[in-house]
Protein backbone atom coordinates (compact mmCIF):
# COMPACT_ATOMS: atom_id res chain seq x y z
CA UNK A 1 0.00 0.00 0.00
CA UNK A 2 1.10 3.48 -0.38
CA UNK A 3 0.03 6.98 -0.59
CA UNK A 4 0.98 10.32 -2.73
CA UNK A 5 0.32 12.08 0.92
CA UNK A 6 3.37 13.12 2.82
CA UNK A 7 3.12 12.48 6.55
CA UNK A 8 6.47 13.07 8.06
CA UNK A 9 8.50 16.69 8.07
CA UNK A 10 11.18 14.05 5.89
CA UNK A 11 8.36 13.16 3.95
CA UNK A 12 7.21 16.63 3.08
CA UNK A 13 11.17 18.22 2.54
CA UNK A 14 10.84 14.93 -0.12
CA UNK A 15 7.79 16.06 -1.68
CA UNK A 16 8.81 20.16 -2.17
CA UNK A 17 12.30 19.11 -3.20
CA UNK A 18 10.51 16.75 -5.96
CA UNK A 19 8.56 19.66 -7.01
CA UNK A 20 11.03 22.01 -7.41
CA UNK A 21 12.67 19.68 -9.75
CA UNK A 22 10.00 19.24 -11.68
CA UNK A 23 10.51 22.61 -12.43
CA UNK A 24 13.59 22.45 -14.38
CA UNK A 25 13.54 19.05 -15.80
CA UNK A 26 12.95 19.08 -20.00
CA UNK A 27 10.69 15.64 -19.75
CA UNK A 28 8.44 16.93 -16.94
CA UNK A 29 4.57 17.10 -18.87
CA UNK A 30 3.93 21.03 -19.20
CA UNK A 31 0.63 20.68 -17.34
CA UNK A 32 2.18 19.29 -14.07
CA UNK A 33 4.93 21.99 -14.28
CA UNK A 34 2.44 24.46 -14.94
CA UNK A 35 0.54 23.31 -12.21
CA UNK A 36 3.53 23.90 -9.72
CA UNK A 37 4.11 27.08 -11.05
CA UNK A 38 2.69 29.97 -8.94
CA UNK A 39 1.59 29.05 -5.26
CA UNK A 40 2.23 26.18 -4.66
CA UNK A 41 6.11 26.43 -5.94
CA UNK A 42 6.59 29.66 -3.27
CA UNK A 43 5.24 27.30 -0.44
CA UNK A 44 7.61 24.40 -1.78
CA UNK A 45 10.57 26.60 -1.55
CA UNK A 46 9.69 28.30 1.84
CA UNK A 47 9.46 25.16 3.27
CA UNK A 48 12.76 23.81 1.59
CA UNK A 49 14.27 27.06 2.32
CA UNK A 50 12.97 26.68 6.30
CA UNK A 51 14.43 22.99 6.53
CA UNK A 52 17.79 24.23 5.00
CA UNK A 53 17.67 26.98 7.55
CA UNK A 54 16.62 24.98 10.70
CA UNK A 55 19.49 22.43 9.25
CA UNK A 56 21.78 25.10 9.35
CA UNK A 57 20.92 25.81 12.89
CA UNK A 58 21.14 22.41 14.21
CA UNK A 59 24.38 22.12 12.42
CA UNK A 60 25.36 25.24 14.27
CA UNK A 61 24.13 24.16 17.73
CA UNK A 62 25.53 20.93 17.18
CA UNK A 63 28.77 22.20 16.77
CA UNK A 64 28.10 24.83 19.75
CA UNK A 65 26.82 21.54 21.55
CA UNK A 66 30.51 20.07 20.83
CA UNK A 67 32.22 22.70 22.30
CA UNK A 68 30.83 22.56 25.83
CA UNK A 69 27.05 23.29 24.67
CA UNK A 70 27.23 27.35 24.51
CA UNK A 71 23.56 28.30 23.55
CA UNK A 72 21.83 26.22 26.64
CA UNK A 73 24.86 27.08 28.73
CA UNK A 74 24.20 30.81 27.79
CA UNK A 75 20.24 30.60 28.68
CA UNK A 76 20.98 28.50 31.85
CA UNK A 77 23.34 31.31 32.63
CA UNK A 78 20.80 33.85 32.33
CA UNK A 79 17.84 32.53 34.03
CA UNK A 80 20.41 31.90 37.22
CA UNK A 81 21.43 35.07 37.12
CA UNK A 82 17.75 36.30 36.70
CA UNK A 83 16.98 33.59 39.67
CA UNK A 84 19.72 35.52 41.98
CA UNK A 85 18.23 38.76 41.22
CA UNK A 86 15.23 37.89 42.22
CA UNK A 87 16.22 35.95 45.27
CA UNK A 88 18.74 38.73 46.89
CA UNK A 89 17.22 42.12 45.02
CA UNK A 90 13.99 42.37 43.92
CA UNK A 91 11.35 39.97 45.83
CA UNK A 92 13.18 37.85 47.91
CA UNK A 93 12.34 33.95 48.97
CA UNK A 94 8.34 34.83 48.68
CA UNK A 95 8.91 36.42 45.33
CA UNK A 96 10.87 33.51 44.12
CA UNK A 97 8.87 30.85 45.75
CA UNK A 98 6.12 31.91 43.98
CA UNK A 99 8.38 32.02 40.81
CA UNK A 100 9.21 28.07 41.73
CA UNK A 101 5.70 26.94 41.61
CA UNK A 102 5.30 28.23 37.53
CA UNK A 103 8.32 26.12 36.56
CA UNK A 104 6.74 22.91 39.07
CA UNK A 105 8.36 23.61 41.86
CA UNK A 106 11.68 21.82 41.73
CA UNK A 107 15.27 23.61 42.50
CA UNK A 108 16.71 25.92 39.85
CA UNK A 109 19.59 23.73 39.13
CA UNK A 110 17.12 20.78 38.61
CA UNK A 111 15.41 22.87 36.30
CA UNK A 112 18.13 23.83 34.22
CA UNK A 113 20.02 20.37 34.25
CA UNK A 114 16.85 19.10 32.38
CA UNK A 115 17.09 18.13 28.69
CA UNK A 116 15.93 20.82 26.82
CA UNK A 117 13.08 19.90 24.89
CA UNK A 118 11.77 19.59 28.38
CA UNK A 119 13.14 22.41 29.32
CA UNK A 120 11.80 24.23 26.71
CA UNK A 121 8.37 23.23 27.55
CA UNK A 122 8.76 23.94 31.61
CA UNK A 123 9.82 27.49 30.38
CA UNK A 124 7.21 28.45 27.85
CA UNK A 125 4.38 27.81 30.61
CA UNK A 126 7.04 29.64 33.33
CA UNK A 127 7.03 32.74 31.11
CA UNK A 128 3.55 32.59 30.16
CA UNK A 129 2.62 32.58 33.69
CA UNK A 130 4.69 34.94 34.77
CA UNK A 131 3.65 37.55 31.74
CA UNK A 132 0.18 37.15 33.43
CA UNK A 133 1.21 38.46 37.01
CA UNK A 134 1.25 42.23 37.25
CA UNK A 135 2.03 41.79 41.20
CA UNK A 136 5.71 40.56 40.81
CA UNK A 137 8.24 42.48 41.55
CA UNK A 138 11.09 41.05 39.49
CA UNK A 139 14.70 42.57 37.56
CA UNK A 140 13.42 43.50 34.73
CA UNK A 141 16.50 43.47 32.37
CA UNK A 142 17.56 40.13 33.95
CA UNK A 143 14.41 38.66 33.88
CA UNK A 144 13.84 40.08 29.77
CA UNK A 145 17.66 38.57 28.81
CA UNK A 146 16.47 35.34 29.95
CA UNK A 147 13.14 35.31 28.11
CA UNK A 148 15.09 36.43 24.99
CA UNK A 149 17.61 33.55 25.45
CA UNK A 150 15.15 31.22 25.68
CA UNK A 151 13.58 32.54 23.15
CA UNK A 152 16.95 32.32 20.67
CA UNK A 153 16.61 28.00 20.96
CA UNK A 154 13.00 27.97 19.17
CA UNK A 155 13.32 30.79 16.64
CA UNK A 156 14.34 27.94 13.95
CA UNK A 157 12.29 25.35 14.67
CA UNK A 158 9.21 27.44 14.63
CA UNK A 159 9.60 28.48 11.29
CA UNK A 160 9.52 25.48 10.11
CA UNK A 161 6.61 24.35 11.39
CA UNK A 162 4.93 27.44 10.00
CA UNK A 163 6.45 26.86 6.51
CA UNK A 164 4.73 22.94 6.83
CA UNK A 165 1.39 24.10 7.87
CA UNK A 166 1.26 26.59 5.02
CA UNK A 167 2.60 23.80 3.17
CA UNK A 168 0.69 20.35 3.40
CA UNK A 169 -2.65 21.80 2.36
CA UNK A 170 -1.64 23.03 -0.30
CA UNK A 171 0.37 19.88 -1.88
CA UNK A 172 -2.79 17.86 -1.09
CA UNK A 173 -5.18 19.87 -2.31
CA UNK A 174 -2.65 20.11 -5.46
CA UNK A 175 -2.54 16.13 -5.46
CA UNK A 176 -6.14 15.56 -5.34
CA UNK A 177 -6.52 18.28 -8.74
CA UNK A 178 -3.77 16.47 -10.40
CA UNK A 179 -5.27 13.01 -9.92
CA UNK A 180 -8.69 14.16 -10.48
CA UNK A 181 -7.41 16.48 -14.12
CA UNK A 182 -4.26 14.70 -14.90
CA UNK A 183 -5.05 10.85 -13.83
CA UNK A 184 -2.88 8.80 -11.60
CA UNK A 185 -0.21 8.02 -14.31
CA UNK A 186 0.86 11.73 -14.28
CA UNK A 187 0.85 11.77 -10.46
CA UNK A 188 2.84 8.29 -10.40
CA UNK A 189 5.69 9.27 -12.79
CA UNK A 190 6.65 12.32 -11.55
CA UNK A 191 6.06 12.50 -7.67
CA UNK A 192 7.08 10.78 -4.73
CA UNK A 193 4.56 7.98 -2.92
CA UNK A 194 5.29 6.41 0.00
CA UNK A 195 4.73 3.45 1.58
CA UNK A 196 2.20 2.72 4.67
Amino acid sequence: MFSYYPRSAAEFLIVAEALLAILSLPSAPAALVARVQGALEALARAYVDAVANHRAGISAQDAARAARDVADTACDRKGMAFIQAVKYREGGEAVLSELRQSWGGEAPNLLFARPDADQVATLDRFFALTDARADLSLPKNAYEEFKAAHAARDTLSAAVKTAERAFAPAYRFFIRELLFNEGEDTVRDNLPRFER
